[in-house]
């Protein structure tokens, strides 16, 4: 018994040692892009919650008669006794010109385009004296423009080349504007937002502008999230779908996913694996309970054929779970009959045995599921 054991601890460390450069490489390559992506589309949509109520509730249009010109000269004096600009981050910006976007926003429609003009052609040396004090305003202009109407700031910014200042109107900074734009239609028309998203998504370099609307539209349909991913370039479809999951975090959020998936893409069985596989890849966050992660999976009520798809994803798993006895049960009694249940287990228990050295209770086990190490080992070396 002793020489059986000893030898299951090497065939165990063999495969453990053999799988796990790969493993590693592996999964830093799939989750860093994603990941990275998540992260930016979370803290975009972290900071308009905080500073929202700086141009939109609390400076909300009061004023029936505030004309443009009036506005354009209450902007140049505030310039004027302002040393330098603030660019980048909207939020930032609004927070810097608090003062500004305040008197903006008495504006209606028509006097926020007539404002935005001015400020175009003005030759005022105020708005002059460097390359950005001009996109600053005309950005406070398109967020006033965008709260009041979304739909109409869409089409404005979209055909409106000719009435901005080209030095103003460039392609990063107008995707910031649309991006913001389409983030407020969708709180009141998800429809026209992603039907807009997908009007300009081509002329945006960075995908990261697409996923942060795609990601705030899922929380309120994501069915209609993943119809807008079917009509984005091919080549960026599986990359928005792999993004996205990792950018919702709650779990009736990712069940609202998963039901989405299986409506959208049951007769697809590749996109099926493919949105599966980005699911069940927060397997992987050793920040989330592993115990929690399973009872999440239990609940989705998936069939067999659900749960093969997503093989792959967990047999990448690294590093497993520490609660390796559960993991390998749960693994047992949640993937159908068959060499991909085993395969499953059987990697589970090399979890087992690494996290909590049981390797009598884990060949106990590992009998009473009828799986044989060297088998096991035998085709993961012919695969």
């Amino acid at each position: 018994m002793k020489t059986s054991l000893t030898c299951l601890g090497i065939l165990i460390a063999a495969l453990i040692l053999g799988n796990l450069q790969g493993a590693r490489l592996e999964k830093l390559e799939q989750q860093i892009p994603s990941s990275a992506a998540a992260y930016r589309s979370k803290a975009y949509e972290r900071d308009s919650a905080d500073h929202a109520p700086v141009y939109r509730s609390k400076y909300e249009r009061t004023s029936k008669h505030a004309v443009a010109k009036d506005v354009f000269q209450s902007v140049l004096a505030l310039l004027a006794g302002r040393k330098s600009v603030r660019t980048g981050d909207m939020v930032l910006m609004t927070d810097y010109n608090k003062d500004a976007l305040k008197a903006i926003m008495q504006l209606d429609i028509s006097g926020l385009k007539e404002l935005i003009t001015l400020i175009s052609q003005s030759k005022d040396p105020v708005l002059n004296r460097n390359s950005v004090s001009k996109y600053e305003q005309i950005t406070l202009c398109i967020i006033a423009l965008a709260d009041q109407d979304p739909g109409y700031a869409l089409d404005y910014v979209t055909n409106s080349k000719k009435e901005i200042d080209p030095k103003v109107f460039r392609d990063e900074r107008t995707r910031m504007w649309l991006e913001y734009i389409l983030i407020r239609l969708g709180d009141r028309d998800p429809q026209r937002a992603l039907d807009g998203l997908v009007e300009v998504a081509g002329e945006w370099q960075r995908d990261d502008s697409v996923l942060t609307i795609l990601a705030k539209l899922a929380r309120q349909d994501p069915g209609l999230v993943l119809d807008t991913i079917d009509r984005l370039p091919d080549t960026k479809s599986q990359y928005f779908l792999e993004s996205l999951a990792h950018s919702i975090e709650s779990d009736d959020e990712r069940t609202a996913l998963f039901l989405a998936l299986r409506d959208r893409y049951h007769s697809r069985p590749d996109q099926m694996k493919h949105g599966l596989a980005s699911l069940f890849q927060r397997f992987d966050d050793a920040r989330e309970s592993p115990a929690e992660l399973r009872k999440w999976a239990d609940s989705l009520g998936m069939s067999d054929p659900e749960k093969l798809l997503i093989f792959d994803s967990l047999n990448r798993i690294y590093p497993g779970p520490t609660d390796g006895e559960a993991y390998a049960r749960w693994f047992a009694t949640f993937m159908p009959e068959g060499y991909s249940r085993k395969a499953l287990v059987w990697k589970a228990v090399n979890v087992w045995v690494r996290t909590q050295s049981d390797e009598l209770k884990a060949i106990e086990f590992l009998r009473e599921q009828g799986i044989d190490p060297q088998e096991m080992i035998r085709r993961g070396n012919e695969e």
